[in-house]
């Protein structure tokens, strides 16, 4: 009897370390995921000082670059991928802003797109003069190792956004 209380008090506690571990592993996979689409409620300053510096933007959707200086090794390279692969494919699909977040104090880019990694692409679907969404990818250096991969990578997260 005594032998088998034990065995379900081991058996219960082994299922709480498994819970709580599959419960971590969950939390930390879901904070690191790469890209997440939001839906916007309203608008920022930004977006309009944007949509009244010409007509056609209130139509023309953003993708924004987003760096803060602070050592990032293999930033430059991507930047300099992201806009290769702009001038190849999107830009008659958005317009390129190139925006040190930490350093710019006329709008809180920060926490409007929640920004803390050193290397941020936000595409912001703008239509009718209103940022109806968002798409956030965070850290495109990581994909470096391997042109190829950056680029496939970058083209599916970014036509992932244009298709929904």
């Amino acid at each position: 009897m005594v032998e088998k209380r034990l065995l379900s008090a081991l058996n219960g506690g082994m299922m709480h370390k498994a819970a709580a571990l599959l419960a971590v592993l969950l939390f930390v996979i879901g904070f690191s995921a790469r890209a997440q689409y939001v839906d916007l409620q309203g608008n920022s300053r930004a977006l309009q000082d944007y949509v009244n510096a010409a007509p056609e933007n209130a139509d023309t959707s953003i993708m924004y670059i987003f760096y803060e200086n602070w050592g990032c090794e293999g930033c430059a390279a991507a930047v300099k991928l992201i806009y290769y692969l702009y001038n190849k494919y999107y830009i008659n699909d958005f317009n390129v802003f190139e925006i040190n977040y930490a350093a710019d104090y006329t709008y809180d880019y920060r926490l409007d797109f929640d920004l803390t990694q050193p290397l941020t692409v936000i595409l912001v679907r703008v239509r009718g003069g209103r940022a109806l969404s968002y798409y956030k990818i965070d850290n495109p250096q990581q994909w470096l190792n391997n042109p190829i991969d950056f680029e496939q990578n970058m083209l599916m997260q970014i036509n992932n956004f244009l298709a929904m």
